[in-house]
């Protein structure tokens, strides 16, 4: 056998290795599969991080409640529960512990001045542990870069249209009168939205943000989450409604919400705040709610300037065609005199009428990721260092409902979790952000499902 045959033989041995495939990047994944690669990845999901950050929220809240009901020359909010409120609870048929955290909580909400010094507390010591990954000044300096943001997103997304372009400006003055609302300015907060009094007092108003049944901050002020608020206040005088003052258009961020820093993972901790905040500040243009220029509303919330909705014509018609259910096909008159027939109309018409609940929502998510689209693109140089950016800001939609149904339930008006991610990544700007390939997410089967354009 001459060499030739013998190397031959050689490489028949040896054999050829197989082509290894390459490891898809976050980026595609993220393409790809966005609801798996953010909240069920091993890689990003942080579970063991999520579960220390619960540990934590569940210790600074007895820390928290401990010190509150101390008296305020120890550095307390002063006031103990009566011995009636406990009574309450208990032949409400509490367990002992519920009635005596429910007792010191409602004690502590039931005065405007202890909620702020509660919240206060509260915001104190969640910045002991996150204050060295971003303080007060940090974050109300990325505030005011979201505010900016999306400012300029509604004029490029809107203001292009000359239809459109006079209500795009109105929308970026509302925004630029947004301001942040941490709880060391709940007191200003309240204040300015005070509520006047037959007697010619005023009595300070928390708006939503804590009572004893919660609010939006929740009754420990930990909830992570922010809130978009917008109110004022008129007086009557005959059949004309004359405005007090004008409140304030703000962004009330809950103490609990900067625990979420604590979950960031290979990116800037700000990264998380980009999407939540442009989130919310959107809330104030949203298409079926009216918003006023000057923040005053009227008796029934009608604001006396600026109706948003026209300029979401387009909008919501392609998000109704495109989430709503199909039309009913055309069936027997037997069929239609029937009870099933009541119960799929009925059917068909929580469905759409899901749509409208939450399209305030599925607008405001867009909007809040044109603005983290906008930044990162900026911020971050390629695909891979833009997709940590975008799973850590959207990694709090993963503690909501798993399932892809626009409708989880038709009490709460968001959106399930795993439809608020999916339904992100199908704008266009942000595929091409994050270098992916086609326009549309694979498996999508109806066009209008992959993007509708503002």
């Amino acid at each position: 056998m001459g060499i030739l045959g013998w190397l031959v033989l050689a490489a028949g041995w040896v054999g050829v290795a197989p082509v290894q495939a390459a490891t898809p990047t976050l980026a595609q994944r993220l393409c790809a599969d966005p609801w798996t690669t953010v909240c069920l990845s091993a890689d990003t999901r942080n579970e063991t991080r999520e579960e220390e950050v619960q540990a934590l929220r569940l210790r600074l809240h007895d820390e928290i409640l401990g010190q509150a009901l101390l008296p305020t020359a120890r550095g307390g909010c002063g006031g103990q529960p009566s011995a009636d409120l406990l009574k309450l609870y208990q032949n409400a048929g509490r367990s002992a512990a519920e009635v005596k955290e429910l007792a010191e909580l409602d004690t502590l909400h039931s005065d405007p001045n202890r909620a702020i010094c509660l919240a206060k507390l509260a915001e104190e010591k969640v910045f002991k542990h996150v204050g060295a990954v971003l303080n007060r000044q940090g974050i109300q300096q990325i505030f005011e870069r979201v505010r900016a943001e999306l400012q300029v997103a509604v004029v490029e997304e809107l203001g292009a249209d000359p239809a459109r372009h006079a209500l795009a400006v109105e929308m970026t003055d509302v925004l630029g009168r947004m301001q942040l609302v941490m709880a060391d300015r709940l007191q200003e907060f309240a204040r300015l939205n005070s509520e006047p009094q037959p007697d010619g007092t005023r009595r300070l108003n928390l708006s939503g943000i804590a009572t004893d049944e919660g609010g939006a901050c929740g009754p420990d002020f930990l909830a992570r989450q922010m809130v978009s608020i917008s109110s004022g206040y008129y007086r009557k005088d005959g059949s004309k409604s004359i405005p007090v003052h004008t409140g304030l258009l703000a962004l009330v961020a809950c103490p609990g919400q900067w625990l979420d820093l604590l979950l960031v993972k290979n990116s800037a901790p700000e990264e998380s705040l980009l999407q939540v905040m442009g989130h919310e500040l959107a809330h104030q243009i949203q298409p079926t709610r009216n918003r006023p220029s000057d923040g005053t509303l009227l008796e029934n919330g009608t604001p006396m300037t600026f109706n948003a909705s026209p300029a979401y014509a387009g909008y919501l018609a392609c998000v109704n065609r495109a989430y709503a259910p199909p039309v009913l096909p055309a069936v027997s008159s037997g069929f239609r005199e029937s009870p099933q027939a009541a119960i799929v109309a009925r059917q068909l018409g929580q469905a759409i009428n899901g749509v409208n609940s939450r399209i305030n929502e599925i607008a405001s998510d867009q909007w809040g990721l044109r603005v983290m689209q906008r930044l990162l693109t900026r911020l971050r140089q390629n695909p891979e260092e833009r997709a940590w950016g975008v799973v850590n800001s959207m990694r709090r939609l993963c503690r909501v409902a798993s399932t892809r149904a626009l409708f989880t339930s038709h009490t709460d008006s968001h959106p399930s979790g795993r439809f608020r991610i999916e339904n992100s990544v199908r704008n266009p700007a942000f595929r091409a952000a994050l270098g992916c390939a086609g326009t549309t997410v694979p498996g999508t089967e109806q066009p209008e499902l992959a993007y509708c354009p503002f």
